[in-house]
Formats: structure tokens, sequence, C-alpha cells
């Protein structure tokens, strides 16, 4: 009685060991079926988008039933392909592409595919609201791995040349930090009090005006002295001094 309850036991473990054998055969060939879809999706993006080789990119798709069925059809090894020439009138983040399937080399039939498709990439973001007006500094942003296709194109994925700058409106907590947000820190800003110069021959004559816009030194601005309305253009020399040339 005591050898049959071993032989049961022995037999049921045995089977629940091929069982899981077959599990896992059957897991495979479905893992690697995905993988040569995804393989295939990659091949047709890339021949339209060689600019993306080393980019991290991410697939995701859904097989329709037409698919499957094919597949079941099908024996292996199985092979997918989308053709080069099909043209789509702009590579989104989500497609429908029509996938050819393969099996001994021949093709036995075709099915639209629908894909998930993005290129990911460290994007600068606001860590923090940043006020119109305020210097970007390193604490006001941070990186973050973000999804790219359906940003605009002025992003940034380094700060260089970013810190320092100011925003020309608020920015908030975790928006993408985009280059038209910014504006280069004037030397001398709109509204400020500056020291106009003006040289006639030997002559120099100074007085106080305001700025009228924004410049850098060596750019040209409008400025206007206090004691008048008429405005005028004046280069800068430095910080807060401009000088006209009569």
């Amino acid at each position: 009685m005591n050898r049959f309850i071993h032989k049961k036991r022995v037999f049921a473990i045995f089977a629940a060991l091929l069982f899981c054998f077959f599990l896992s055969i059957i897991s495979y060939g479905a893992g690697s079926v995905d993988d040569k879809i995804e393989a295939a999706i990659k091949t047709y993006i890339l021949s339209k988008n060689p600019e993306l080789k080393k980019e991290n990119m991410e697939i995701k798709f859904t097989k329709t039933q037409k698919l499957i069925d094919l597949c079941a059809q099908g024996k292996d090894p199985l092979d997918f392909a989308v053709l080069k020439d099909y043209q789509l009138s702009k590579m989104t983040a989500h497609m429908i592409l029509p996938l050819s399937v393969f099996s001994g080399g021949k093709e036995i039939g075709s099915a639209y595919l629908s894909v998930d498709f993005d290129v990911y990439k460290n994007i600068v973001v606001a860590g923090r609201k940043i006020l119109k007006g305020s210097l970007i500094s390193k604490e006001d942003i941070e990186i973050l791995k973000k999804p790219t296709l359906a940003l605009q194109k002025q992003y940034f994925t380094q700060v260089d040349g970013l810190i320092g700058k100011v925003a020309k409106g608020n920015i908030y907590e975790g928006s993408v930090v985009y280059d038209w947000m910014l504006k280069v820190n004037p030397d001398v800003a709109k509204g400020q009090a500056v020291k106009i110069l003006a040289r006639v021959d030997n002559l120099s004559i100074e007085t106080q005006g305001v700025a009228l816009e924004d410049g850098q030194i060596g750019k040209s601005i409008k400025v206007r002295r206090n004691d008048s309305k008429e405005t005028f253009l004046a280069v800068i020399l430095d910080k807060g001094i401009v000088e006209v040339q009569l």
C-alpha cells in the first residue's frame, strides 16, 4: 500500500514537472515571436529615421486576431517584416503598420498592427515653480527621462547654457523647459536707469536716462533722457552705461 502511494506521488511530481516544461516551451515560443515582431517594427522605424539608431526607443504593440491566426497557421521558424516602401505621412507615437508574416521563408499573409512608439531622453524640467523674471539656478531644475515625440523641439537635454537665463513667464513644477520660455539675462534691462554718454569731437557730454529695451554689451537699444520724451539709439558700453553716436 505504501509503495503504491509512493509511486502515485512520484507520478504526480513527474506530471507537474512535465506540465511546467511544456508551459516554458509555449512561453518561450510566444516571447520569441514578440521579439521578432518588435525587431521588425524597429527595423522599419530605423529605415525611415536612421538618426534614431543610438536613441532609447520603446516599442509596444497589440496583436490582432488575424495576426495570431497567421502565427498559428505557420511553422517555425516564423519571420516578420514591415515593408520598407510603406509610406507614413508622419512618424508619430501611435501608428498602424502592415506586418507581413513568413513561414519557412515564404509569406503566408499580412495583418495590421497597432504600434505605440516613443523615443526617451533625459529632459530638463522645472524642479519647482520658477517665477517670471527669475534667474534660472541649478536648484530650479532637474533632469528626468521622458518621451519626446510629442514635445516641441526646443527642449534641453543638459543644463549647460541654461543656468543664469531669465524666465519670460512663470514655469510650473514638472513642466518641460523650452528655449522660448527663457531669455538671456540682459546687461541693461528695459526700464533701467542708465548713464548716457555723447561725444562730439573732443567734447564729452554725460546725462541720465532710461533704457526702453533689454540689451547686451555692444548692442544698440532705444533710450530716453530723463528731461526729454525724445528717444534715440545708443550702444551699450557696460552695465548701466550707453553711448550715443552724434
